[in-house]
C-alpha cells in the first residue's frame, strides 16, 4: 500500500472518530436539556416554582429561558453540527495531495459556520426577548425598587393536574396552588394615563410573603391568613377564589411600601404604611 493511500486511510479513520465523538456530545447534551425541562414542568405543575426574592428571580429565569435554549440547541445540532463535521484540521489538510483545494474548502466551510452562528444567536435573542428572558437579566443588573402602592386584589387558584385512572398511582389529581396579588401604584401611570397596576405571583409554599400583606387586612370584618384562605378554598372544591378592593378594610385603602424587581415583577417584601404616608397616599 502506497504512503498516499495509507495517509488517506488514517485521515478518514480520524475523521470518523471525531464525528462519532461530536455526535455523542450533541446527543448527551440534548437529552440532558430535555430531562431538565421535564423536571421543571413536573415540579412547577405539582409543587410550584418559587416566585419571591432573589431565589425566585433565578428560578423564573431558568424556567423562562430553558424552552428557548431547548429550541435553539435543536437548530444548533442540526445545522451547525453538519458544518462542524466538514471542518478538517491543518494536519489533515497538509497530508492531502491537493492542499490548496482543501484549504479553500476549509475557508468556505468556516465562513458558512460563522454566518450560521451569527444567525442562530440573532434568532435565539429574538426568542429570548419574546419570552421575557431579558427582563430577568435586567433585574439582575439594576436591582430592586421600592414604591408606595395600595392593595387592589388578592386571588388564589388551584391548578389541578389530571391524569387517567390507570396512572393515578403515579400522577395523583393534585396540583400547585398559586396566589396573585394586584397592587395599584400611587405615583406611576400607564401609557393611557390611568393608574398603573402591578401583579405579583406567589407559590402555595410562599405563605409567609403573602401573610406580610394580609396581616392587618380585614375582609368583611374578618382577618385571615394565607394558609386559611387556601384551605377554605380547597375545602369548598373551588378552583379559584379572591376578593377586590371594595371588600378590603371596608373600602379603606391598604397601603404598602413594596420592594420588587421592576422588569420581571418579582416580589420581595411589603411594609404596611400608616400615619403621614397614609395620608399622602390618599391625596
Amino acid at each position: 500500500m502506497s504512503k498516499r493511500k495509507m495517509r488517506a486511510l488514517i485521515g478518514g479513520r480520524e475523521a470518523r472518530q471525531r464525528s462519532y465523538w461530536w455526535a455523542k456530545v450533541r446527543i448527551t447534551t440534548y437529552i440532558t436539556l430535555v430531562v431538565l425541562q421535564l423536571i421543571l414542568i413536573v415540579y412547577a405543575s405539582y409543587w410550584g416554582l418559587p416566585h419571591v426574592g432573589f431565589s425566585g428571580l433565578l428560578w423564573q429565569l431558568i424556567a423562562t429561558s430553558t424552552p428557548a435554549l431547548l429550541f435553539v440547541y435543536v437548530v444548533l445540532i442540526i445545522v451547525v453540527g453538519v458544518k462542524m463535521n466538514r471542518l478538517t484540521t491543518y494536519e489533515e489538510r497538509h497530508k492531502s495531495s491537493n492542499f490548496e483545494e482543501e484549504e479553500r474548502k476549509w475557508r468556505k466551510n468556516a465562513g458558512l459556520l460563522g454566518l450560521m452562528l451569527v444567525v442562530l444567536i440573532m434568532i435565539g435573542g429574538f426568542i429570548a426577548g419574546s419570552m421575557g428572558v431579558f427582563n430577568y437579566v435586567k433585574d439582575l443588573k439594576s436591582g430592586t425598587k421600592v414604591e408606595l402602592m395600595t392593595l387592589n386584589e388578592v386571588l388564589y387558584k388551584h391548578h389541578v393536574a389530571r391524569s387517567k385512572r390507570v396512572y393515578d398511582l403515579f400522577f395523583p389529581k393534585v396540583g400547585a396552588g398559586e396566589y396573585t396579588m394586584c397592587f395599584a401604584s400611587c405615583s406611576e401611570k400607564d401609557k393611557w394615563g390611568l393608574t398603573k397596576n402591578h401583579y405579583f405571583k406567589f407559590s402555595q409554599y410562599e405563605t409567609d410573603a403573602v401573610d406580610q400583606v394580609l396581616r392587618g387586612v380585614l375582609v368583611n370584618d374578618k382577618a385571615f391568613s394565607a394558609l386559611q384562605f387556601m384551605e377554605e378554598t380547597d375545602a369548598k372544591g373551588l378552583r379559584g377564589r379572591g376578593f377586590r378592593e371594595g371588600l378590603i378594610n371596608g373600602g379603606t385603602p391598604a397601603m404598602y411600601l413594596v420592594r420588587y424587581y421592576p422588569h420581571s415583577h418579582v416580589f420581595i417584601n411589603a411594609t404596611p404604611v400608616q400615619g403621614k404616608l397614609q395620608g399622602m397616599g390618599d391625596k
